[in-house]
Protein backbone atom coordinates (compact mmCIF):
# COMPACT_ATOMS: atom_id res chain seq x y z
CA UNK A 1 0.00 0.00 0.00
CA UNK A 2 1.49 3.47 -1.08
CA UNK A 3 0.21 7.03 -0.11
CA UNK A 4 0.92 9.72 -2.10
CA UNK A 5 1.30 11.79 0.43
CA UNK A 6 1.85 10.77 4.12
CA UNK A 7 0.30 13.04 6.80
CA UNK A 8 2.13 11.14 9.84
CA UNK A 9 5.53 9.95 8.71
CA UNK A 10 6.36 8.58 11.88
CA UNK A 11 4.80 5.33 11.31
CA UNK A 12 4.00 2.71 8.31
CA UNK A 13 1.77 3.78 5.56
CA UNK A 14 -0.40 1.27 6.62
CA UNK A 15 -1.12 2.14 10.21
CA UNK A 16 -1.78 5.55 8.89
CA UNK A 17 -4.43 4.11 6.52
CA UNK A 18 -5.60 2.20 9.53
CA UNK A 19 -6.07 5.20 11.49
CA UNK A 20 -7.79 7.23 8.41
CA UNK A 21 -10.27 3.97 7.82
CA UNK A 22 -10.99 3.59 11.48
CA UNK A 23 -11.94 7.17 11.66
CA UNK A 24 -14.23 6.93 8.65
CA UNK A 25 -15.81 3.86 10.77
CA UNK A 26 -16.76 5.67 13.66
CA UNK A 27 -18.37 8.47 11.92
CA UNK A 28 -20.28 6.09 9.58
CA UNK A 29 -21.52 4.19 13.07
CA UNK A 30 -22.21 7.39 15.03
CA UNK A 31 -24.65 8.75 12.07
CA UNK A 32 -26.24 5.63 12.11
CA UNK A 33 -27.36 6.28 15.70
CA UNK A 34 -27.97 9.26 15.13
CA UNK A 35 -30.00 8.71 12.01
CA UNK A 36 -31.90 6.03 13.85
CA UNK A 37 -33.10 8.23 16.44
CA UNK A 38 -34.17 10.88 13.80
CA UNK A 39 -36.36 8.44 11.58
CA UNK A 40 -38.59 7.36 14.88
CA UNK A 41 -39.91 10.74 14.30
CA UNK A 42 -43.39 10.06 12.52
CA UNK A 43 -44.65 13.45 11.99
CA UNK A 44 -42.02 14.09 9.05
CA UNK A 45 -43.09 14.54 6.34
CA UNK A 46 -43.22 11.07 4.84
CA UNK A 47 -41.54 11.39 1.58
CA UNK A 48 -38.34 12.82 3.46
CA UNK A 49 -38.79 10.04 5.99
CA UNK A 50 -38.78 7.49 3.36
CA UNK A 51 -35.28 9.40 2.18
CA UNK A 52 -33.64 9.24 5.54
CA UNK A 53 -34.76 5.55 5.86
CA UNK A 54 -32.62 5.10 2.50
CA UNK A 55 -29.96 7.26 4.10
CA UNK A 56 -29.89 4.94 7.45
CA UNK A 57 -29.44 1.64 5.30
CA UNK A 58 -26.55 2.85 2.92
CA UNK A 59 -24.42 4.39 6.04
CA UNK A 60 -25.31 1.31 7.96
CA UNK A 61 -23.95 -0.46 4.45
CA UNK A 62 -21.11 1.98 4.66
CA UNK A 63 -20.14 0.76 8.35
CA UNK A 64 -20.41 -2.93 7.50
CA UNK A 65 -18.32 -2.61 4.55
CA UNK A 66 -15.44 -0.55 6.39
CA UNK A 67 -15.73 -2.88 8.96
CA UNK A 68 -15.12 -5.57 6.59
CA UNK A 69 -12.23 -3.66 4.90
CA UNK A 70 -10.24 -3.56 8.18
CA UNK A 71 -10.93 -6.84 9.51
CA UNK A 72 -9.37 -7.35 12.91
CA UNK A 73 -7.38 -4.47 12.53
CA UNK A 74 -7.56 -2.27 16.09
CA UNK A 75 -9.78 0.60 16.01
CA UNK A 76 -8.29 4.00 18.02
CA UNK A 77 -10.46 6.84 17.88
CA UNK A 78 -10.41 10.16 19.09
CA UNK A 79 -13.93 9.93 20.48
CA UNK A 80 -15.30 12.52 18.58
CA UNK A 81 -18.30 10.24 17.44
CA UNK A 82 -19.51 10.19 21.52
CA UNK A 83 -19.07 14.16 21.70
CA UNK A 84 -20.98 14.48 18.36
CA UNK A 85 -23.79 12.39 18.66
CA UNK A 86 -24.21 13.86 22.03
CA UNK A 87 -24.10 17.48 20.94
CA UNK A 88 -26.57 16.20 17.79
CA UNK A 89 -29.19 14.04 20.39
CA UNK A 90 -29.08 17.97 22.40
CA UNK A 91 -30.72 19.67 19.78
CA UNK A 92 -34.31 20.52 20.12
CA UNK A 93 -35.38 19.92 16.02
CA UNK A 94 -34.90 17.84 12.94
CA UNK A 95 -34.08 21.05 11.00
CA UNK A 96 -30.93 21.64 12.88
CA UNK A 97 -30.14 18.02 13.74
CA UNK A 98 -30.57 17.45 9.82
CA UNK A 99 -27.98 20.26 9.50
CA UNK A 100 -25.64 19.24 12.22
CA UNK A 101 -25.47 15.62 10.11
CA UNK A 102 -26.14 16.73 6.80
CA UNK A 103 -24.96 19.99 6.16
CA UNK A 104 -21.78 20.03 8.31
CA UNK A 105 -20.90 15.93 9.24
CA UNK A 106 -21.42 15.06 5.58
CA UNK A 107 -18.99 17.58 4.75
CA UNK A 108 -16.19 16.58 7.02
CA UNK A 109 -17.10 12.99 6.04
CA UNK A 110 -16.26 14.08 2.00
CA UNK A 111 -13.13 15.83 2.80
CA UNK A 112 -11.44 12.88 4.55
CA UNK A 113 -12.79 10.33 1.47
CA UNK A 114 -11.45 12.80 -1.38
CA UNK A 115 -8.30 12.83 0.42
CA UNK A 116 -7.93 8.83 0.37
CA UNK A 117 -9.22 9.02 -3.03
CA UNK A 118 -6.32 11.31 -4.72
CA UNK A 119 -3.63 9.75 -2.58
CA UNK A 120 -4.71 6.34 -1.67
CA UNK A 121 -5.36 4.80 -4.95
CA UNK A 122 -3.53 1.20 -4.19
CA UNK A 123 -5.76 0.99 -0.86
CA UNK A 124 -8.07 -1.90 -0.43
CA UNK A 125 -10.44 0.79 0.66
CA UNK A 126 -10.21 2.21 -2.72
CA UNK A 127 -12.88 1.56 -4.49
CA UNK A 128 -15.38 1.50 -1.43
CA UNK A 129 -13.98 4.95 -1.02
CA UNK A 130 -15.02 6.12 -4.09
CA UNK A 131 -18.62 4.73 -3.74
CA UNK A 132 -18.90 6.01 -0.44
CA UNK A 133 -18.11 9.70 -1.33
CA UNK A 134 -20.89 9.78 -4.27
CA UNK A 135 -23.36 8.56 -1.54
CA UNK A 136 -22.38 11.21 0.68
CA UNK A 137 -22.61 14.14 -1.45
CA UNK A 138 -26.13 12.52 -2.17
CA UNK A 139 -27.20 12.78 1.74
CA UNK A 140 -25.72 16.48 1.96
CA UNK A 141 -28.98 17.31 -0.44
CA UNK A 142 -30.81 14.71 0.69
CA UNK A 143 -33.82 17.51 2.74
CA UNK A 144 -33.46 20.32 0.42
CA UNK A 145 -36.62 19.22 -1.63
CA UNK A 146 -38.35 19.46 2.27
CA UNK A 147 -37.14 22.27 3.33
CA UNK A 148 -40.70 24.11 3.15
CA UNK A 149 -42.60 21.50 4.89
CA UNK A 150 -39.77 21.34 7.72
CA UNK A 151 -39.83 25.35 7.80
CA UNK A 152 -43.88 24.91 8.06
CA UNK A 153 -43.77 22.21 10.86
CA UNK A 154 -40.69 24.07 12.75
CA UNK A 155 -40.65 27.53 11.88
CA UNK A 156 -38.23 29.37 10.05
CA UNK A 157 -34.33 29.57 12.08
CA UNK A 158 -32.36 32.70 12.15
CA UNK A 159 -28.62 32.18 10.72
CA UNK A 160 -27.36 32.50 14.63
CA UNK A 161 -28.93 29.15 14.94
CA UNK A 162 -27.00 27.32 12.64
CA UNK A 163 -23.74 28.79 12.87
CA UNK A 164 -23.83 28.40 16.77
CA UNK A 165 -24.19 24.46 15.29
CA UNK A 166 -21.29 25.27 13.10
CA UNK A 167 -18.81 26.59 15.71
CA UNK A 168 -19.73 23.45 18.22
CA UNK A 169 -19.12 20.85 15.94
CA UNK A 170 -16.08 23.04 14.95
CA UNK A 171 -15.00 22.70 18.76
CA UNK A 172 -15.68 19.05 18.65
CA UNK A 173 -13.08 18.09 16.01
CA UNK A 174 -10.62 20.48 16.52
CA UNK A 175 -10.46 18.67 19.74
CA UNK A 176 -10.62 15.37 18.29
CA UNK A 177 -7.66 15.89 15.36
CA UNK A 178 -5.35 18.37 16.51
CA UNK A 179 -1.67 17.39 16.19
CA UNK A 180 -1.67 16.13 20.34
CA UNK A 181 -4.97 13.74 19.94
CA UNK A 182 -3.63 12.33 16.83
CA UNK A 183 -0.05 11.30 18.09
CA UNK A 184 -2.00 9.86 21.29
CA UNK A 185 -4.36 7.82 19.16
CA UNK A 186 -1.38 6.50 17.08
CA UNK A 187 0.32 5.75 20.13
CA UNK A 188 -2.84 3.84 21.51
CA UNK A 189 -3.40 2.13 18.29
CA UNK A 190 0.63 1.40 17.25
CA UNK A 191 3.02 1.41 20.59
CA UNK A 192 4.83 4.18 17.88
CA UNK A 193 5.29 7.54 20.08
CA UNK A 194 4.79 10.13 17.45
CA UNK A 195 5.36 13.65 17.35
CA UNK A 196 3.29 15.66 17.43
CA UNK A 197 5.14 18.79 15.62
CA UNK A 198 5.82 17.07 12.97
CA UNK A 199 2.40 16.57 12.31
CA UNK A 200 1.32 19.88 12.69
CA UNK A 201 4.03 21.09 10.18
CA UNK A 202 3.90 18.47 7.50
CA UNK A 203 2.63 20.12 4.36
CA UNK A 204 0.62 17.40 2.97
CA UNK A 205 -1.32 17.55 6.94
CA UNK A 206 -1.92 21.32 5.56
CA UNK A 207 -3.07 20.49 2.19
CA UNK A 208 -5.16 17.69 3.35
CA UNK A 209 -6.89 20.11 6.39
CA UNK A 210 -7.66 23.01 3.63
CA UNK A 211 -9.39 19.99 1.66
CA UNK A 212 -11.51 19.21 4.76
CA UNK A 213 -12.28 23.07 5.05
CA UNK A 214 -13.43 23.47 1.26
CA UNK A 215 -15.44 20.46 1.06
CA UNK A 216 -17.27 21.70 4.73
CA UNK A 217 -17.89 25.27 3.50
CA UNK A 218 -19.29 24.01 -0.21
CA UNK A 219 -21.58 21.72 1.49
CA UNK A 220 -22.69 23.89 4.51
CA UNK A 221 -23.70 26.89 1.81
CA UNK A 222 -25.22 24.70 -0.21
CA UNK A 223 -27.78 23.18 2.59
CA UNK A 224 -28.25 27.07 3.77
CA UNK A 225 -28.68 28.44 1.03
CA UNK A 226 -31.62 25.86 0.01
CA UNK A 227 -32.73 26.43 3.06
CA UNK A 228 -33.56 30.30 2.90
CA UNK A 229 -33.72 30.28 -0.04
CA UNK A 230 -37.50 27.63 1.06
CA UNK A 231 -37.73 30.37 3.50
Amino acid sequence: MLAQKQLITDIHQDAEWQYLVGETLIGERMIVQALAKIVRDKSLPSDLLALLEEQLDEEAYHLNEYSRVLGSKSIQGSGYDLDLHHFVDSLPNNTLKLYALQGLLEGISLGALKHRIDHWQDASSFELDKEVYEDEKKHVSLSFDYFDQLIHQEGQFKLDSFNNITLQVKKIFNKAFNADTISRVIKKMTGVAVNAKKIESNTAMHEFQKLSRQEIIENRDKFLGHYYKNA
